[in-house]
């Protein structure tokens, strides 16, 4: 497990418990990820339904990153 800013402390997020998630290292690694085939890696490995992705799409928002469509 590892904790996830919704709000990066770079976007003005903070270390608020309100701002944090506790997600798997996998997941993780999706949110952040900007390249397509480290997003296809996860993403097999994950084998993640409809409504994970939303949430999971949901965090990329935050970040800053594009949403993933499967």
């Amino acid at each position: 497990m590892e904790v996830h800013h919704k709000i990066p402390r770079s976007q003005g997020g903070s270390d608020e418990y309100k701002n944090l998630i506790f997600i798997r290292l996998d997941v993780h690694r999706l949110i952040h990820s900007t390249q397509e085939a480290t997003v296809k890696k996860y993403l097999q490995k994950l084998n993640l339904d409809s409504d994970a992705l939303d949430k999971i799409n949901k965090l990329r928002k935050l970040v800053g990153n594009d949403k993933i469509v499967a």
